[in-house]
């Protein structure tokens, strides 16, 4: 939000309140009077744990039983219909987007779990009362290259599943080609580095395949290419990355 950029600068004490302020616009102009919505405590609810879950793997169901845990046999806070609903409504509205599952090996997309992204990172915060930056730091930067992804309209997005591996992105163009890509703060742990690379080791196609992070400048491993996070953002390449053979 480019105005809560502008009070970050001139009076940060303002910056949560005015992303409240418009989250509660959006959520009670485009969301709750439209789509009918009684219970504002528990859209409420779904809303700040999808926000908080921004990155994770999350369906209905998982978030449902989540707020039915403890219940008595049969008595339900919530039904998994209704966040479905409610995950809906704030994806339609723009406050959150969602990334299916692929299953590379399967070329297929999968049906159970989800990732939400928050358009704005800032709202997120604001919505969850923030969280350690440095622990959180690895998922905020997906967050940012989803939306890049997307913004650079190299084809649709998805969450991979390899095997039992995790690849952060999918992007497959009309043509069908694809591109993957992995997205890490820091690689220069040598186990770490080794764990985010493994998925793309396992994916047994000559498509192009990518590792953003902050610390290892570029380079390559093995055909996977390595890109500085920062460069990578702010110069997009002439020729973009978008899915070859």
């Amino acid at each position: 939000m480019p105005e809560a950029v502008n009070l970050s600068k001139n009076a940060p004490e303002q910056v949560k309140s005015y992303l409240l302020e418009v989250f509660e616009a959006v959520v009670q102009k485009d969301i709750k009077t439209r789509a009918h919505i009684y219970n504002s405590e528990n859209f409420e609810n779904v809303a700040k744990f999808a926000f908080d879950s921004t990155g994770s793997f999350v369906s209905p169901k998982s978030i449902a039983d989540t707020f039915n845990a403890g219940r008595k046999k049969g008595e339900v806070v919530i039904s998994h219909n209704t966040v479905a609903a409610y995950l809906e409504h704030l994806a339609t509205a723009f406050t959150l987007y969602r990334a299916d599952r692929y299953d590379i090996k399967g070329k297929q997309r999968l049906k159970t779990q989800q990732k939400y992204y928050a358009i704005d990172l800032g709202l997120k915060d604001a919505l969850t009362g923030g969280n350690d930056e440095k622990k959180s730091r690895g998922r905020r930067l997906e967050n940012i290259v989803f939306f890049e992804l997307l913004r650079r309209n190299y084809g649709e997005v998805w969450v991979g599943k390899q095997d039992n591996l995790e690849v952060d992105f999918v992007v497959q163009n009309g043509a069908g080609d694809r591109s993957y890509y992995q997205v890490a703060w820091a690689i220069e742990d040598d186990d770490t580095r080794e764990r985010e690379l493994a998925p793309l080791r396992k994916i047994d196609d000559n498509y192009p395949k990518f590792l953003i992070s902050t610390d290892y400048g570029s380079g390559s491993i093995e055909g996977i290419q390595l890109l500085d996070a920062v460069d990578w953002l702010l110069n997009p390449p002439a020729t973009s990355h978008s899915p070859q053979r």
